[in-house]
Order: C-alpha cells, then structure tokens, then sequence
C-alpha cells in the first residue's frame, strides 16, 4: 500500500498530464507510470517527444510498479474528498482509496511504458535560478513563430555569449533577445519554444529553487532538471538565422517616450486598422511628438499624439499593430527607447531599465 497526500498527488497528476499524448499512437502513452517506491511515488508521461518525471513524497509498505489512464487518474483525484489517498496494486488493476470513496481503475503493465532518456546523474549542469529563466523564456518565447510546419522558428535559440546565455526568438517579422546574467557552459542549442516555457513553468509550480540544463547530442535531447523532476525534450535540428545581423547598429531617428502612453495611443490606432492589415503608422516630427494613426475608408480614422524626447530625422514608419504591441508588452520599463534605422528597416525596441531585453520589429509598407 502506498498514501500520499491527496493535494499533493492531484498537483503532480496536473502537471505531468499536461503531456500526455492527446491521440497516442499505443495506449500505453495515454498513461501515467506510476512507481510506488520507499518514501516516495515517480510518475512519469511521454509523447515520445517530450518525457516527464516528478518525484513526490509516500508513505509505502510494498514496491510496484504501473501505468495509469491519466484521463480517468485526473478524474478522480478532482472529485473525491479527504486529505489522503492510498494506492495499492491488485493484478491488472489499482485500487484508490479515501476516507469515504474507493475506486478500481485497469491499468496497462509498466514493462509496455517507453524508457525516457533521462540522466542518472545531476553533475555538469549549467544552473540557474528558477524563476529567472522561466521568466526570461517566457519573455522572448511570444516572438517564436506558431507555424508548426516550420520547427527552427518555432523555437528558442540558447546561444552563449560571452560565459552568458542568450535566450533568442524570432518569427522572420520581429525578435526578441534575453541576455542571461548569469555565466553559463551552455553553447548552442535550439529547443522547442512551447515545451521548453511549459518545462521552466513546472520547476517554478514545484518550487524549485534552481534548475540545471545540459543537452545530450548522441540522444539529440534537451534535459532540465531539479531536484524532484526532470523534463527530457528533442532538439531541433537545423541553423537559426544569424540574429546579430538582423539588429540593426544605425539609427538615424530615436524617441524615448512612455511606455504606458505609446502603448495607450498604438491601440487606439489599431481600433481603426482591423481592416487595413492591422496597419498603423507611426510619425516622429522635430516637435518632440509622435503621431500614431491609421486611417480605413470602410471605417474612418484616428490619430493620437504622444510627448516624446525625439532625436534625429523626422520619420514615418508603418507597423503591424499586433507585433508592435507585442513587444510594448513584453517591456516593462516606464521610460523606453525606440531606435529607427530607416523607414523600411527594421526598429529596435530597449527598456531603460532592461539593459539586458532587446526587440527588433520590421516595418511594413503602408497601404493607402
């Protein structure tokens, strides 16, 4: 017999369902391994691309080991009461028991659940902490493109600069840069950017303080790993466009406005642009001010005006609405720096006080 705080068992069968195959190609992977073993329970999930292990705290009388239907798992641990669950192994099914509820669910043998290519040892990983990465990947992954048919920009670039890691994103329309500050032996991967978000978000839920990294190039795996889980994910094969050439390093025009006003008057302009691309055009004078506008014949027009510290050229640029947005979003400095290389070349996007965060955006060209 096995017991586990129910909470405790509901948490980790959330988190290790959120990978569990929605059509699996063999039964076995809609199902959780399940491991009873001294002091402690392991589930694990794959879709054979992306494998999962947490490791939680049991009280346990008797080894096993089985696959559980995640579906009907979730199920039940969503609806029964009482602070306990027990667990215990009866030929080809498991009985869950509570105070005032008892379930029997069939269950598939452990010998027919895929090997994960996890790592037997924690030793020469690049750490770092938790919460940091997480929110860092999580600031660039929204750049990634969303079409699956084209895995390299459906990614995040790990590249390291400088004993620094950089977090890169990109979609061919914008990009956005994270500089890690801490030093890192990571030195060139390209990881799925969903997966790699969801498997930071899973070391924060179980308070890991510190996560470590490493990739496997005979298993073409990405690994991270805590203290009480491990995420093993495939790598993405192929080149990443060369980021650095994209930024561009010659501003002819530059504001430095705020954030809140620009964005305020950017969506204001986009009222006016569902019709027109999601086209806003963007006007820097010598007055100190900048225009944001859009204009429709199906619609009408509006135009708003923001105080800014201008310097340069006066310039008028067009945007997607929706990408610009994007990354005013992703800020979060009160003050921001927008340097423009051109009407028809790309801006650069910087927070004053995020030295380390870095947004390309390309323009478009108007449509009138």
């Amino acid at each position: 017999m096995t017991t586990l705080l129910k909470d405790t068992f509901q948490k980790g069968v959330s988190i290790v369902n959120r990978f569990v195959s929605l059509r699996p190609s063999i039964p076995v992977l809609g199902n959780i391994f399940f491991s009873a073993e001294k002091g402690k329970v392991i589930l694990r999930v794959t879709n054979l691309e992306t494998s999962i292990e947490i490791v939680l705290s049991a009280k346990t009388d008797k080894e096993f080991e089985t696959t559980i239907p995640a579906k009907l798992l979730t199920e039940f641990l969503n609806t029964v009461r009482g602070k306990e669950v027990t667990i215990e192994a009866e030929k080809e099914n498991i009985i869950l028991s509570t105070t005032d509820t008892k379930g029997t669910i069939a269950t598939i043998s452990a010998t027919e659940f895929p090997k994960p290519p996890f790592l037997e040892t924690k030793k020469d990983l690049a750490k770092f902490e938790t919460n940091s990465i997480f929110q860092n990947a999580t600031k660039v992954a929204f750049a990634a493109s969303q079409d699956e048919g084209k895995p390299v920009l459906n990614s995040i670039y790990l590249k390291k600069e400088d004993d620094k890691l950089a977090l890169v994103a990109t979609d061919g329309f914008r990009l956005a840069k994270q500089l890690l500050t801490e030093k890192t032996e990571v030195d060139e991967i390209l990881v799925p950017a969903r997966t790699f978000v969801e498997s930071l978000k899973v070391a924060a839920e179980l308070e890991e303080a510190e996560v470590g990294i490493t990739s496997d190039k005979n298993t073409n795996q990405l690994l991270i790993i805590g203290e009480n889980f491990q995420v093993a994910t495939r790598l993405i094969s192929g080149v990443y466009p060369n980021y650095k050439q994209i930024i561009p390093n010659n501003f002819p025009t530059n504001i430095s406005i705020s954030r809140e006003e620009l964005l305020a008057a950017v969506k204001t302009a986009a009222v006016f642009a569902r019709d027109l691309g999601n086209v806003v055009t963007l006007t820097v004078d010598k007055k100190n001010t900048v225009t944001l506008s859009a204009t429709t014949l199906q619609i009408g027009g509006g135009t708003t005006r923001v105080d800014a510290q201008a310097g340069g050229e006066e310039l008028k640029i067009s945007f997607n609405s929706h990408y610009f947005l994007d990354g005013l979003a992703a800020l979060k400095s009160e003050t921001i720096t927008v340097d423009f290389s051109g009407a028809l070349s790309p801006a650069l996007m910087t927070g004053k006080d995020e030295p380390n965060f870095t947004y390309i955006v390309m323009p478009v060209k108007s449509q009138k």
